[in-house]
């Protein structure tokens, strides 16, 4: 016997090598001096027994851990699963032994996989437990980002949209691709796409567990890198079921793979990633300054990345591997708030460059902020600093203070982040007319103030790319120094708020419409659409009679007395389409349509400005406050709106009560009898009226008064219901057509978008230029009305929207005429998702519990037409 107390330790140690486990018990005197700092080490491994001498303080790390006191202290709330894990049915004999660790494991794997599946939700072949639904934001490594911020875009990544990845393809299975994290700094993790089900997609990371998500956090990489042999081996251990998302999405499951199952792939990830480590070291210093190298010579405002190769690091993008090019795109992605990634889906079309002037503001405000911060800390050591008053920072602070005390004497802030509706009443004017806002000026900001006020804009605005800590944390430093934020968190919408209080924004600022990568004119976001806009205005205003020549003129048809129909809202900015018919002489079945367009490109030339204008910003943008027209609002209203006398470019075809179509043909001509009509008069003429049907209307700060055209306020006449009740039979008949070829239709409610009134002035909107803020009594209208409808009202489709269909017929005219001459333009094919059954009309006719096992087509621009389908399409 010992007289002192003795303490057993258990040890289960093993290698990588497969030693044996060892139980070793250490002894240590507490009471007996004659001990000392000796100890008697006992080994109970099968070889040897003998006691040897022991000496603590040059002990291995390993060894030191047996030296404080630890007991086993039971929970109550321990699972019955977990106390059986203890009551292992294995031998301690098998422990001590001379077995190998992998068969102890092994053994100790079969007799516990329910509590292995329910830790860890590995889809073992054969498991037929799929009642319980897996939960969990499978893109999540953990805590990675606390920062609690409102998210702008309200969407849902699980939530499959039909327009999600339009004009793509779809990922294929062995696609690398890289999943994000949430850190700002993080490269993420390689992955290898495996299989879509249910519209979640299930990749095999390189960190050996499967993930399930939607498209909304990756990035594709390269093409097929693993061959479809090699991702057979490991289907059988994914989910085989829809991937719920948990309310702590932090709190995220990833199942795991049997390493040895998944080698090779992870093997293939590993070398891909060395190769990209090797060609970043060999180009490390390009790599690293890639931003600067493509804005020494000027601003770029889209490049490709093969243009990014060639300009920053001058290499020939035919000859980059996939490993070199992910080295360019990972650095791209380290560099996101300079270099804005154009993305549809996961795959990234170019990229947007921000202009230097923007980067040099970013590190003028974040050089100050420092500056400031250590100035503060020197005067609250003692130190007298001379001239810190000038400061920038300094001088902004103080002046932002006087701005917001005074804001706030009319208008609160909000836990909103957003300041309050106005606390005085609307004023009037001097002539009697109710004003609903005015504006006043405040004070004029300093250049300094502008770049730092520049920084706010892009520091807040979505989709808020500035994520780098090193970026950010200059806002808000500013923010806490003026200290009248205390009770909000200072994050970007705070600034936000912030910006309006400043009178940088008006109070119902919409911040949408200065998305950068949208590059609206007139807020001096994009300095290209500035210029092209001020340009072709600055044209419109100097055009004279001989301004705009007519190429077509001697082309030209008289289309004289024919009735063309313009159906379009009171609130439409510009009338460019119309559409006609006409019986075909000799056949009581047959008749001509015609859709007559408005034709500017007869009257400009490529090259010309108005042209470029066109070309920058590729269509009209409708805004609740405002339109931002694709061509110049004077030169559309007085030449190219359909108007009587104006001209027109035809699209006609000749189509029977069958829905065939037996001829068609494209001619230019001039319309004259133009006749406006209004959507919801032609949906009366066929008996469904929206206008005495139940809606919801809202409206703030007053009633909204608007002038409706006079030359749409006329019913249609009784000689011209005739055309549209033949027309609409015509179109039904077109319409089983295309749907007997596979066209798909789906239909949307009526959807009224607000409208605002009551500001009148334009120097009111936003602008980076701005010198002057304004602060507003009163506030606009705002009107919001949107009709109560069944959602299990059947709607014929050619009565609701019956100019829907006649567009969808000029678009099949276009198309085959383009086809027959094969014109170089873009074409519109569908592309049916490769792993699941085609969404046809069979399909969608059947009855399902849900549409997940729908692979719905997504839409896919070509120059050639080849590999795609044409829903709906009889000729092409």
């Amino acid at each position: 016997m010992l007289p002192s107390p003795v303490r057993l330790r258990t040890s289960l140690s093993a290698t990588r090598y497969g030693q044996r486990l060892q139980t070793c018990a250490h002894l240590r005197s507490l009471h007996n001096p004659a001990l000392g700092s000796s100890a008697t080490w006992i080994s109970s491994s099968s070889n040897t027994g003998a006691e040897r001498s022991y000496n603590p303080p040059y002990a291995p790390r390993s060894y030191h851990r047996g030296f404080h006191y630890t007991k086993y202290v039971s929970s109550p709330a321990s699972s019955t699963d977990r106390e059986s894990l203890l009551k292992t049915e294995l031998s301690q004999a098998e422990l001590q032994g001379n077995g190998d660790i992998y068969d102890y494991l092994r053994k100790w794997q079969q007799m516990n996989q329910p509590l292995i599946n329910e830790m860890d939700p590995i889809q073992l072949p054969g498991d037929s437990n799929t009642g319980t639904a897996l939960k969990g934001d499978m893109l999540k490594d953990g805590l990675a980002n606390q920062e609690d911020n409102i998210d702008l875009f309200d969407t849902d990544e699980y939530r499959h949209s039909i327009d999600e990845d339009a004009g793509s393809r779809f990922l294929q299975p062995g696609d690398m691709v890289v999943l994000k994290s949430e850190s700002s700094f993080a490269d993420g993790q390689l992955a290898i796409y495996m299989r879509s089900l249910e519209m979640q997609h299930q990749f095999y990371t390189m960190r050996g567990k499967w993930r399930s998500t939607s498209l909304t956090k990756m990035e594709f990489i390269a093409s097929k890198v693993a061959t479809l042999d090699m991702l057979k081996k490991l289907l059988p251990y994914f989910p085989s079921r829809r991937v719920e998302k948990a309310p702590l999405a932090q709190l995220g499951e990833e199942g795991g793979v049997p390493r040895p199952i998944g080698a090779h792939l992870i093997d293939l990830m590993m070398d891909f990633t060395a190769a990209a480590e090797e060609f970043h070291r060999k180009h490390a210093v390009a790599l690293n300054e890639l931003y600067h190298k493509l804005v020494a010579d000027g601003d770029a405002p889209v490049m490709t990345l093969d243009e990014i190769a060639e300009t920053a690091l001058g290499l020939d993008p035919s000859k980059l591997t996939n490993p070199e090019r992910w080295a360019i795109q990972r650095a791209i992605g380290r560099l996101s708030f300079y270099i804005a990634a154009n993305k549809i889906g996961p795959f990234t079309e170019s990229y947007t460059i921000r202009p230097k002037e923007d980067a040099q503001k970013v590190a003028a405000v974040i050089r100050w902020a420092r500056e400031y911060q250590s100035r503060a800390k020197r005067i609250t050591l003692g130190e007298t600093i001379p001239d810190n008053d000038k400061h920038p920072i300094e001088m902004f602070i103080r002046k932002a203070r006087r701005i917001i005390q005074q804001s706030r004497r009319s208008r609160s802030p909000t836990t909103m982040f957003l300041v309050s509706p106005s606390a005085k009443n609307k004023l009037a004017t001097d002539d009697g007319e109710s004003s609903s806002c005015c504006k006043d000026e405040i004070e004029t900001f300093s250049e300094s103030d502008k770049i730092i006020l520049d920084y706010f804009r892009m520091w807040t605005l979505p989709p808020c790319l500035m994520t780098a800590g090193t970026l950010r944390s200059s806002g808000s430093t500013i923010l806490r120094a003026i200290g009248l934020y205390s009770d909000l968190r200072l994050t970007p919408p705070t600034g936000y708020l912030f910006l309006q209080e400043m009178g940088v924004f008006t109070p119902w600022e919409n911040l949408h419409v200065l998305y950068e990568q949208l590059a609206l004119p007139g807020h001096g976001i994009s300095r290209t659409a500035d210029e092209i806009e001020e340009e072709s205005n600055r044209f419109c205003e100097n055009i004279g009679p001989e301004g705009l020549l007519d190429t077509m003129k001697d082309l030209r048809k008289d289309w004289g007395d024919l009735p063309v129909f313009c159906v379009d809202d009171v609130h439409a900015a510009e009338i460019d389409d119309g559409f006609s018919i006409e019986p075909v002489p000799g056949s009581e079945d047959t008749y001509w349509v015609h859709v007559h367009v408005a034709n500017p490109s007869a009257f400009i030339p490529p090259d010309h400005i108005v042209a470029k204008r066109a070309a920058e910003f590729k269509r009209s943008f409708y805004s609740p406050e405002r339109v931002y027209s694709m061509l110049p609002p004077a030169l559309v209203q007085k030449y190219f709106s359909l108007a009587p006398g104006r001209p027109a470019l035809t699209f006609s075809a000749k189509i029977n009560m069958t829905g065939d179509i037996l001829e068609t043909n494209i001619s230019n001509g001039y319309v004259k009898n133009i006749i406006y009509v209004t959507p919801n008069k032609v949906r009366k003429l066929f008996g469904i009226d929206r206008e005495t049907a139940p809606s919801l209307t809202l409206s703030f700060d007053g009633e909204l008064k608007e002038q409706y055209p006079e030359k749409a306020q006329n019913d249609i006449h009784d000689e011209h219901k005739s055309a549209f009740y033949t027309l609409e039979k015509l179109m039904a008949a077109r319409r089983a057509k295309r749907v007997d070829k596979g066209a798909l239709e789906f239909l949307s409610r009526q959807k009224s978008q607000p409208r605002i009134s009551g500001e009148k002035n334009q120097e009111s909107m936003y602008s980076v230029d701005r010198t002057t803020g304004y602060h507003f009594t009163g506030d606009p209208v705002v009107h919001f009305s949107n009709l109560s409808t069944d959602p299990f009202e059947m709607l014929e489709s050619t009565k609701d929207d019956l100019v829907n269909h006649v567009m969808v017929l000029a678009g099949e005219v276009a198309g085959q005429w383009l086809k027959d001459r094969q014109a170089p333009v873009v074409f519109t094919g569908t592309w049916y998702h490769p792993e699941y059954t085609p969404v046809t009309r069979e399909s969608l006719s059947a009855e399902v519990p849900n549409s997940f096992h729908l692979g719905l087509p997504r839409s896919l621009l070509r120059q050639l037409q080849r590999h795609t389908s044409h829903l709906g399409s009889t000729n092409m």
